[in-house]
């Protein structure tokens, strides 16, 4: 319990720790992105920076891709609302899977360019937390969630039982 205090104090000293987020500019991909945002500031996790991954580069303009380009466009505004004020840096999609040094480089240089000054690395592994919600709440918008006395108060909007004007 001991290492868990001390990871603890690591992991939310934000002179210390920053958390990036990253998904692909999907529906699904964006919804556990702004699960993981609610409970980093939940936990008063320091989270500096979202990246999209995955963009379909400018340049691309086959026909193929034409929806996949809409729907990217739509899921990008989302993010760039939903994550506000926090830095957005998109990542394009490249011509094949990234491994190796040459595009690790490649890749690193796009996103930072020169500024490569956070570089943690550790052997902790994942950690999830899964809250299970009732099966109405794909239905309704997260409204806020906080944490009273030890327990995750988690309000929602119902809109459709708005008036509309």
């Amino acid at each position: 319990m001991e290492i868990l205090r001390r990871l603890k104090t690591i992991i939310v000293d934000q002179k210390v720790t920053s958390l990036r987020l990253i998904a692909n500019p999907e529906a699904f991909s964006i919804q556990n992105l702004k699960r993981t945002y609610l409970l980093a500031n939940l936990y008063d996790i320091n989270v500096d920076l979202t990246i999209m991954n995955k963009v379909i580069p400018e340049g691309v303009g086959d026909a193929y891709f034409k929806e996949w380009k809409k729907a990217q466009e739509k899921y990008l505004v989302e993010a760039e609302a939903a994550f506000y004020p926090l830095p957005m840096k998109k990542l394009r999609l490249f011509r094949s899977e990234v491994m190796g040094l040459k595009l690790l480089s490649e890749l690193g240089e796009e996103l930072f360019g020169e500024d490569l000054s956070v570089v943690i690395s550790t052997d902790i592994g994942e950690v999830r937390n899964f809250i299970p919600l009732p099966a109405i709440a794909h239905l309704i918008k997260l409204d806020k969630a906080k944490l009273l006395n030890g327990e995750l108060h988690i309000y929602f909007i119902d809109e459709r039982w708005r008036k509309k004007k």
